[in-house]
């Protein structure tokens, strides 16, 4: 949040370098290994390092359900941004594991999947010029991240505000009134938030 991306990443690869305990180290625990992992992919995502998501071992990923979602989420995002010819085939993977999350004991996985689902599916929309579906689609998605948010958000769940994200995305359709107030609707959830500060300036300004 400060804009020390490398402070974060270092912190980040200091949690992964902590001896495992192989009892608290399990894929159901959040144990200090697993925060390492979350930590590092937000950073990653946070300051767009699609060459260091997409590098091999860059991120240690088990094979847990929970990594399974957060290696496809992340994964599909950079290749969305690097214009990799695979990247609807990674979007379309990701959401073939909503046969999972529909099992009764992965029910709390449910609401994280779908916001990031439809976060997924609008970005390669906006990437592939349907700004309409694009648009839809992150609208549909803010809110519901929010609904996330309110209750766990020390850490958040998700490197970007999906009404910030909303926000740049109606900038990047020269529609800044409804960017500000997309912003603003992101600033009522985290306060001076400095990604959603300097698109509402842009927004106000344009």
């Amino acid at each position: 949040q400060l804009g020390l991306p490398s402070d974060a990443i270092r912190g980040a690869r200091e949690l992964l370098a902590v001896p495992l305990d192989p009892k608290l180290n399990d894929a159901t625990r959040f144990s200090p290994h697993w925060q390492g992992v979350a930590a590092l992919t937000r950073a990653l995502v946070k300051y767009e390092r699609w060459d260091e998501i997409l590098a091999p071992a860059s991120i240690p990923w088990g094979t847990s359900l929970r990594d399974r979602l957060g290696r496809g989420y992340v994964e599909a995002l950079a290749k969305i941004a690097k214009k990799d010819p695979s990247a609807a085939t990674a979007v379309a993977a990701f959401g073939d594991l909503k046969k999972e999350i529909e099992k009764p004991e992965n029910a709390s996985y449910k609401l994280q999947f779908d916001v990031q689902r439809l976060e997924l599916q609008g970005t390669l929309a906006l990437k592939n010029g349907d700004a309409i579906k694009g648009l839809m689609l992150l609208s549909e998605a803010a809110p519901k991240e929010l609904t996330l948010r309110a209750e766990y958000d020390d850490p958040p769940f998700f490197a970007t505000l999906m009404y910030s994200k909303l926000g740049y995305a109606y900038l990047s359709q020269n529609s800044p009134k409804l960017a500000a107030e997309a912003f603003e609707r992101a600033l009522e959830t985290v306060k001076n938030d400095p990604f959603a500060l300097a698109g509402l300036s842009r927004a106000r300004q344009a």
